[in-house]
């Protein structure tokens, strides 16, 4: 049985301390996942933009990729006069005198009902 009064007394003691304050009142569920949903937001845009910040950071001091860094030297020096391109030659295409004629198609067989 002393088991028993060991049980209740600790019993006591819980229940002592459960109500010698009332409960903290819970958030609320949705407000919670709307705070929480404007931190990722401001926390993306914020690291968008230092990306973007650094991106253009090494543009500016490397220089952009797409622009050689010696250009090559033209082929031809800016003073070389063009040959200009020969007449193109005509060339006469035989013209058949006579009227093409179709060759004659066996008629189909006609359909047996």
């Amino acid at each position: 049985m002393e088991d028993h009064e060991g049980e209740d007394a600790l019993h006591a003691a819980f229940q002592a301390v459960l109500t010698a304050r009332p409960e903290p009142p819970l958030p609320s569920l949705a407000d919670a996942a709307v705070a929480g949903g404007r931190r990722i937001r401001r926390r993306r845009a914020a690291l968008a933009a230092a990306g973007a910040v650094a991106v253009s950071a090494v543009l500016v001091l490397v220089g952009p990729p797409w622009t050689p860094a010696d250009p090559a030297p033209p082929t031809m020096p800016a003073d070389t006069v063009h040959p200009t391109p020969p007449e193109p030659e005509v060339v006469e295409v035989p013209v058949p005198v006579e009227p093409f004629e179709e060759p004659e198609h066996a008629e189909p067989d006609p359909v047996e009902e």
